[in-house]
């Protein structure tokens, strides 16, 4: 935001950051805050999973995967649906999740 008009905005340290991506074991007592069995991995630690993990536990032990869901912690307002909306689906009993930007939770039921 300019702080008075008509002159320009500024910008001032500007920078970018790239990484790699690597699958993390999810702690169990993350796992367990929402009732999900199981074991779970990441390739990331931008979002609180225990929210996608009850959804993740309870489509699968519902038998109603795949099946999408929006998940976040607090207020969304801002941003984009993008990263709060993860499709998930089974394979070989590993429920994936992953949203439209990568962010992806592998979760292995018990």
């Amino acid at each position: 935001m300019a702080s008075a008009p008509p002159s320009a905005p500024r910008f001032t340290n500007v920078r970018s950051e790239t990484w790699t991506r690597k699958w993390t074991r999810v702690s169990a007592s993350i796992v367990h805050e929402f009732g999900a069995r199981g074991t779970a991995s990441a390739n990331g630690s931008a979002y609180d999973w225990a929210f996608l993990l009850g959804f993740a536990d309870s489509a699968f032990r519902g038998h109603k995967l795949p099946a999408s869901s929006i998940v976040f912690d607090g207020n969304s307002s801002g941003f984009p649906p993008a990263l709060f909306r993860f499709h998930c689906t089974l394979a070989d009993r590993t429920v994936t999740c992953r949203n439209a930007l990568g962010d992806a939770l592998r979760y292995l039921p018990t």
